[in-house]
């Protein structure tokens, strides 16, 4: 992730401090100038990347560039198609009221329990190895865990796709997948995946 590399620039803040007090006692004009040039260097970085945020002008999809700004714009509309969706599948019976949202990874679990799982009054449980699931393995004690005949929601996208059918071993059935479309700009750029699993046959174990 983008982030894990953070330590390491942190500590070159250091020598570009003393660097920059040097500039500053021997030529301010210079640091200045340097300041500036830098600062506009950011300024349309930023431009650029509110940009891509809101209106998708880079298209970076079509240079096959991975674009991390959907992490940024789509997991909240995610999070309000799926309660609509979910409510829905409750009422008509499709699917245990309350039923809680898993995954086979703790990312992206994580964003699927703060924005999915979370505003719509339910657990996000994740199922795997404690190499996959991290934190979420005392997570799923604490809320209750698993237990036989439960029903379960399964969340995925075409921008990190995993396999439901990782777990399906543990269900009796897994329904096609209903598709909600994020748009940007009126263009879709996301879609998600949500899978009904019915039925708990097996109880993972770790």
């Amino acid at each position: 992730m983008p982030h894990w590399n953070a330590p390491g620039y942190t500590v070159m803040i250091f020598p570009v401090a003393i660097y920059m007090a040097e500039k500053l006692q021997n030529n301010k004009k210079a640091l200045w100038i340097q300041a500036k040039i830098w600062a506009g260097i950011l300024g349309c970085i930023i431009v650029l990347f509110l940009l891509q945020l809101h209106y998708n002008s880079l298209k970076l999809k079509d240079f096959g560039i991975q674009d991390i700004t959907l992490e940024l714009s789509t997991w909240k509309k995610t999070g309000e198609a799926f309660a609509q969706l979910s409510q829905h599948a409750e009422k008509s019976g499709q699917i245990q009221p309350n039923a809680p949202i898993v995954a086979s990874r703790w990312f992206p679990a994580a964003n699927l329990d703060m924005y999915v799982a979370k505003p719509t009054n339910r657990k996000l449980l994740a199922i795997g190895s404690m190499e996959r699931i991290h934190k979420y393995a005392w997570i799923n004690v604490s809320r209750g865990g698993f237990y036989f005949g439960m029903d379960a929601w399964y969340i995925t996208d075409n921008y990190d796709f995993t396999d439901p059918f990782r777990i399906a071993a543990y269900f009796e059935t897994i329904s096609p997948p209903d598709t909600i479309q994020i748009t940007r700009n009126k263009e879709i750029c996301k879609e998600v995946y949500v899978y009904k699993l019915k039925n708990m046959q097996n109880s993972p174990v770790w």
